[in-house]
């Protein structure tokens, strides 16, 4: 068995090589989003300004301010923002896709190894019923052979003739 220290790096690894893949899948879909009108006008920059109030107002909570407005961002800095958030998104969606899949896939082969080691199990079980029916099966017939042979000694001791 392994040691569960060495899963880490492992995973750590998986994790950069998934980001690293995706990053130009998430710098395509990035640009598409900036590009199209409706995309950054009804997507991007939403995302660009609710991601900044959401970090302003829990900024200032950690501080214990109570204020709350917060100041937007101008547009291309919250096209910036919400293009980044977006490839984000789509690189840890692939990521959980990925690791999603891949925990599937393990759980199917564990299930399905549980199967087998069930089945042997069972069939196991059948065999050790077989052996001590065979073996209950022997006593009987141990028994009658020592009812027989005893029977046997009563006749021989009888059709002997005793000395007088």
């Amino acid at each position: 068995k392994s040691n569960g220290m060495a899963a880490i790096p492992i995973v750590k690894l998986f994790y950069l090589g998934i980001r690293q893949v995706s990053k130009p899948i998430a710098a395509i879909l990035k640009k598409t989003a900036v590009e199209k009108t409706y995309l950054r006008n009804y997507v991007v920059i939403p995302i660009g300004q609710v991601t900044h109030k959401f970090t302003v107002i829990m900024a200032r909570l950690s501080l214990n301010s109570s204020r709350t407005d917060v100041k937007p961002l101008g547009e291309k800095e919250a096209v910036e923002l919400g293009a980044d958030i977006i490839g984000e998104l789509i690189i840890y969606s692939i990521a959980a896709t990925i690791l999603t899949r891949e925990y599937i896939d393990s759980s199917t082969k564990a299930a399905a190894k549980e199967e087998k080691l069930n089945a042997q199990l069972l069939d196991l079980r059948k065999q050790i019923a077989s052996l001590q029916e065979t073996l209950k099966a022997c006593h009987i017939e141990q028994n009658e052979s020592r009812e027989k042979l005893f029977e046997l000694e009563q006749r021989m001791a009888s059709l002997t003739p005793r000395p007088h």
